[in-house]
């Protein structure tokens, strides 16, 4: 295949008018919309300041999966999570300042209501989950585990004059532990700033009663299948489902102590100073 299928489009997003319901229809038919804001979000949140040169932009697409949509890849990941950018480079300023396509294209998007929600909700949503601390230790711990064997042969293969195995393991001990648990807080201030959100707030969603096999919630872009803490932005519109296992029914929604929406499993919510949200099970007798 070729580019020039997606260059045409490229600029059709670019000076198209991306509010109109029939050209944002067209784009979403043509590009994989949910894997295009997972690529700014990830670079966003890795401050991948190597992501803007044109041969470090990868898409493809392919007849056989996806109904061939473009879709986008990480690439020459070894400058990201401080590897030249500091833990509190602002990439979602850069973005809306910079001259690179790929970047105008998601700037003409973000004019888009539903498209721009979408973005914002998956950020905080993948801040939450994917992006938390303790997620992203856990993971590091496991490749840092996996990876010490050949490390250690490396080393003593090559004998660098400027490196040894101990300021590696020191670096993914010390940095990039570093990086990990101060950067979320840091993508959220540029999140809100950028898309003039409210004050962070707290929201706990709890599945009830306690057991493990009696349902799950679906909020946003995520699957909860246990009690959930995460941030939100006061005025941000949480879209919830509930999924009842067999054997199981919905019952109704308790919103801060007051129940509201009995037997609507699908519940839209604005997060508001206080967030206590219960979705309440009940056994189907038989």
């Amino acid at each position: 295949g070729d580019t020039m299928g997606y260059y045409k489009l490229q600029q059709f997003v670019i000076n198209g008018d991306m509010v109109s319901p029939s050209n944002y229809q067209k784009i979403n038919q043509t590009i994989d919309l949910a894997n295009l804001v997972d690529y700014h979000i990830s670079n966003i949140f890795s401050a991948n300041t190597d992501c803007e040169r044109e041969s470090n932009v990868k898409f493809w697409r392919s007849p056989q999966t996806n109904n061939n949509r473009w879709r986008f890849m990480m690439v020459d990941m070894d400058l990201t999570f401080g590897g030249i950018a500091k833990v509190d480079y602002n990439k979602v300023e850069e973005i809306q300042n910079s001259i690179y396509y790929h970047y105008q294209m998601l700037r003409s998007l973000w004019r888009n209501p539903t498209f721009k929600k979408y973005f914002v909700n998956r950020s905080f949503d993948l801040l939450n989950t994917i992006y938390t601390p303790q997620n992203m230790i856990g993971v590091l711990s496991e490749v840092r585990e996996e990876m010490k064997p050949a490390m250690r042969r490396h080393f003593q293969r090559w004998q660098y004059k400027d490196g040894s195995f101990k300021h590696w393991d020191n670096f993914y001990k010390d940095y990039l532990i570093d990086f990990m648990t101060r950067r979320p807080s840091f993508v959220l201030e540029h999140l809100r700033h950028q898309f003039q959100l409210g004050v962070p707030k707290q929201v706990n969603i709890e599945i009830l009663p306690k057991n493990a096999n009696i349902g799950s919630v679906g909020m946003n872009t995520i699957q909860l299948t246990t009690d959930f803490v995460g941030t939100y932005c006061e005025g941000m519109e949480l879209v919830l489902q509930a999924n009842a296992q067999e054997g199981y029914r919905f019952s109704h929604w308790d919103i801060n102590g007051k129940i509201v929406k009995k037997d609507d499993k699908n519940f839209k919510y604005k997060v508001d100073n206080t967030n206590k949200i219960q979705a309440i099970f009940e056994k189907v007798e038989k």
